[in-house]
């Protein structure tokens, strides 16, 4: 598949060139100077910015929703919100709240399956309980504990995810899809690829 017309970063700066993608994956970069509109079959970039999706690593919600909210509505409608700004997977992160309610966030993360329009949920970051007394900022004292490989596994277990090594709080979702995204300010569908 080629993505044609649209304007590529390239080397620090933003230039017309067209994107051939094999098997998902970026297979080549080039200059679209003596092409003409994109062809049939090609996906058509005209007044559009081509990059790779954006990864959105901590963040705990947005458009009037929030991880914690442990709804599905609220992790669609986060996961589309973040897709239309070109961010193709998302690692939002908990606050620190009882082990039970953490348990329920998870286990909304783990039955989440994204739609086209939505970014993927590759892992939740655990910033909360997990956190340290000393800089812990709005979260809530009641709740902070140490990270205990017995509690990361329990909440591992729930959301389908792994824990990202000793001493990490952060949890990745197995089997994470990963996408280049054609799109901007134009309104265009970000296709993942």
């Amino acid at each position: 598949m080629r993505v044609a017309g649209g304007s590529v970063f390239v080397d620090g700066a933003f230039e017309p060139a067209s994107v051939e993608v094999e098997d998902g994956r970026i297979a080549a970069v080039g200059p679209s100077s003596g092409c003409s509109a994109p062809e049939a079959g090609d996906l058509d970039a005209t007044d559009c910015y081509v990059v790779p999706g954006f990864i959105d690593l901590h963040f705990h919600g947005c458009v009037g929703a929030d991880l914690c909210d442990a709804t599905v509505e609220s992790l669609r409608a986060i996961a589309r919100h973040e897709a239309a700004c070109g961010v193709t997977a998302v690692c939002p992160a908990t606050m620190t709240y009882p082990e039970e309610r953490l348990g329920a966030i998870m286990d909304v993360a783990a039955a989440f399956s994204p739609s086209d329009d939505e970014a993927a949920l590759v892992g939740v970051n655990m910033e909360g309980p997990f956190i340290s007394p000393e800089r812990i900022g709005a979260q809530n004292p009641a709740y902070v504990q140490r990270a205990g490989a017995a509690s990361l596994r329990r909440l591992g277990q729930a959301c389908g995810c792994r824990s990202r090594g000793a001493g990490s709080a952060g949890l990745r979702r197995r089997g994470g899809r990963r996408g280049a995204g054609a799109g901007g300010p134009s309104g265009r569908r970000r296709v993942p690829v």
